[in-house]
């Protein structure tokens, strides 16, 4: 019961101080924000290329610094009066930078390139951290600008120079988003997943465990009864009889949310500790209340709340009933099978001698195992398929986001070029002011493109042409809109005529031609060249440091994001499959300890290890077999649950689909857990003679 406790608690703890993380980080950056005069970012993300010269000359008076990378990837300052200068001084020239301070004297640890001169260091601060090596922004050069940081508000006449220049103001609701991009949503969803999950199987754990310690207590519980004891005096005294553990766990859980919200507390500057205590007080008393009310609902039912073996004959219909009920509504031959082979598993267990007499004595322990490996198949089904999906996506991805050969990100053409009539221009904008949805505020990816390279993937519309409107699958299931809705893009009221099942910009994309862009954004957005000639034909007619990528480039590109994707998914996987084998194992200890004596009265008789091993395998293989049965039957909730949650939250369409290739893997772990248990179970049962287990147990009724 003690560990049981200290693992919900444990949970809650994690649950608590992730969501303390991620909110912290953004009341920092909305307090950065808010702070500043007046903070403007590039209503594209992927920032505004231009020369900063004009806008140079147009903020002088306002005490703004703008913010941008050159295009080897320097960080650049107009002015650096918003940076905390450690040592030295700002920097007077091009070839001149300030290094992060790193408490040393000088600047060898800086990056830089050898023509450079480090002149200073910085303190790094929130909104400054990561920056790296920042140099001088000078007129002359284009380089894609990103923020603007004014100390006051600039005049109308210069905030609308800016407007026109492609920078928006941060308001509420754009520092949120913002904000939010910030925060990787992918790994919030994982905190969330894997919080939910462990919470639901400390919970099936503890309900089991205290049902089998309440039974174990009939008799006790009995005779209090009989001197005329209440069922709440009942029900408080079996509480009291464990306060020493209850204590003890109590203290020690206590201290630790104690200390995490003194240490959250000082690092947020909020009363993060009350919210913890308070968490910590609400779920231990949750746990006692629990304990409270199944030891009343034991003693108001009596002796039927033992528990009795249904008949055989029950499960056999339960389990073919679930079976043509779960292929009638997924059309699935794989709930067929498990359903069959259920029912023979049950037989094995029937005609097996020491399994069914096994089966008659672990119920419950049973039923708890079934919803924890009921929640187990049904991640590892969701986290294979994703993973599946991620890599049969590959081509899908590298082909809609490149549908050329070659990609040259540049603002216009180089004179020097002479043949540029297989060159074709493209444009794209990620606004941070979004576009306006069904009444909501989405921020898809807006671009400018040859509207015929995605004619093989129009999922509904008519023929793509120079008019047409297209959007990504995911951008059309997330806000419910298809062919013929309306959508307000910067102000301007577009149909859309097509939806398009590609996989840029993980699908939340808005296709369109290059004059209708031109006409919405009027030369905004990040500018570049494609052609189908290779890299190697092209890379040597534009000037040194211009971005060209070709289609391997970008696949070797996606490949690595994906490994990234994987890791994650498969790593939450592994982490939740540890935490499943070690409550199965608390759980069949539990169980162990009470037939202990009669386990050694079967070896007494002369039990060997296999035989003992094989039982409890077939005990297992069952209940997974169970849970591999009803999450088969609710395949396609749980497909279109999973898929809208991971869309609203990463803004990624993801298939995810039952095939027997996920069976296979799933089958696989559950073999691997199943095996290790009886290992485990076996160990404890024979880590003693019979001889000293028969003089530390008792029969139990």
């Amino acid at each position: 019961m003690k560990t049981v406790i200290r693992f919900i608690l444990l949970i809650v703890l994690i649950h608590a101080v992730s969501t303390i993380a991620l909110q912290g980080f953004q009341e920092s950056k909305k307090s950065v924000y808010a702070h500043t005069g007046a903070y403007y970012v590039s209503n594209n993300r992927s920032g505004v290329l231009a020369d900063p010269g004009d806008l140079i000359e147009q903020l002088a008076d306002s005490s703004a610094t703008i913010i941008g990378t050159d295009q080897d990837g320097h960080m650049l300052m107009s002015s650096f009066s918003t940076l905390s200068l450690v040592r030295g001084r700002a920097p007077a020239r091009a070839d001149e930078y300030v290094a992060p301070d790193g408490g040393g004297s000088d600047c060898d640890s800086s990056n830089a390139d050898g023509d450079s001169q480090c002149v200073g260091t910085y303190a790094e601060t929130l909104t400054l951290n990561g920056l790296g090596d920042i140099y001088l922004m000078e007129p002359g050069a284009k380089v894609t600008l990103r923020e603007i940081r004014c100390d006051r508000e600039p005049d109308k006449v210069v905030a609308d120079r800016l407007a026109d220049a492609g920078f928006v103001r941060l308001t509420g609701e754009n520092i949120d988003q913002k904000i939010n991009a910030e925060t990787y949503s992918l790994i919030e969803l994982i905190l969330r997943i894997f919080s939910a999950t462990l919470l639901i199987m400390g919970g099936v754990a503890w309900i089991t465990l205290i049902l089998r310690q309440v039974i174990d207590s009939s008799r006790q519980l009995q005779a209090l009864a009989g001197f005329g004891a209440s069922p709440w005096e009942i029900a408080t005294n079996y509480v009291t009889i464990h306060r020493k553990e209850l204590r003890r766990v109590a203290w020690e859980t206590g201290s630790v949310f104690l200390l995490a919200g003194i240490v959250s507390a000082l690092v947020t500057r909020w009363y993060w500790i009350l919210l913890l205590a308070a968490a910590w007080m609400a779920t231990f008393a949750l746990l006692i209340a629990s304990l409270i009310l199944v030891v009343l609902v034991k003693i108001r039912l009596g002796n039927t709340a033992r528990f009795q073996a249904p008949p055989s004959i029950l499960f056999y219909i339960l389990s073919v009933a679930a079976g043509a009920a779960g292929y009638m509504c997924t059309r699935n031959g794989l709930v067929i099978i498990a359903a069959v082979l259920l029912v023979i598993m049950e037989i094995v267990i029937q005609r097996h001698l020491m399994v069914s007499s096994l089966y008659r004595s672990m119920g419950a322990t049973l039923a708890s195992l079934l919803v924890i490996l009921t929640v187990l198949t049904g991640l590892n089904v969701g986290t294979i398929s994703i993973g599946i999906d991620v890599v049969r996506k590959e081509n899908l991805s590298v082909d809609t986001t490149m549908p050329f050969e070659t990609q040259i990100v540049a603002a216009s053409l180089p004179d020097s070029i002479e043949d540029k009539h297989d060159l074709h221009r493209f444009a794209y904008i990620n606004p941070v002011s979004g576009i306006e949805v069904n009444g909501e505020r989405a921020y898809p990816l807006i671009y400018a493109t040859d509207l015929s390279r995605y004619e093989g993937y129009v999922v509904s519309g008519s023929t793509l042409n120079d008019d047409s409107v297209a959007i990504g699958r995911a951008l059309a299931t997330k806000y419910n809109i298809g062919v013929g809705s309306t959508v307000n893009i910067n102000g301007k009221i577009v149909t859309i005529t097509n939806v398009v099942g590609t996989e840029q910009y993980a699908g939340m994309m808005i296709y369109m031609s290059n004059a209708e862009f031109e006409e919405l954004y009027k030369g905004k957005g990040t500018t570049y060249y494609a052609t189908d000639r290779p890299k190697g034909e092209v890379e040597n007619t534009f000037p040194d440091g211009t971005t060209i990528m070709s289609k391997a480039d970008y696949r070797k590109f996606y490949q690595n994001s994906a490994a990234g994707t994987l890791s994650l998914v498969y790593g939450l996987t592994a982490v939740i499959l540890l935490v499943s084998a070690y409550i199965a194992y608390k759980l069949f200890s539990a169980f162990i300890d009470f037939i202990e004596w009669k386990i050694n009265l079967m070896r007494g008789f002369g039990m060997s290890r296999g035989e003992f091993m094989r039982s409890v395998i077939i005990l297992f293989a069952a209940v997974a077999l169970g849970a591999l049965l009803v999450n088969l039957i609710f395949s396609g909730q749980l497909s279109s649950h999973l898929t809208q949650w991971i869309l609203d939250s990463t803004d990624s369409y993801v298939d995810i689909a039952i095939e027997p290739t996920t069976i296979v893997a799933v089958a696989a772990e559950h073999v691997i857990l199943i095996v290790l248990l009886s290992v485990l179970a076996h160990r404890r049962i024979t880590r003693e003679s019979i001889y000293r287990q028969f003089l530390r147990t008792n029969p139990r009724a």
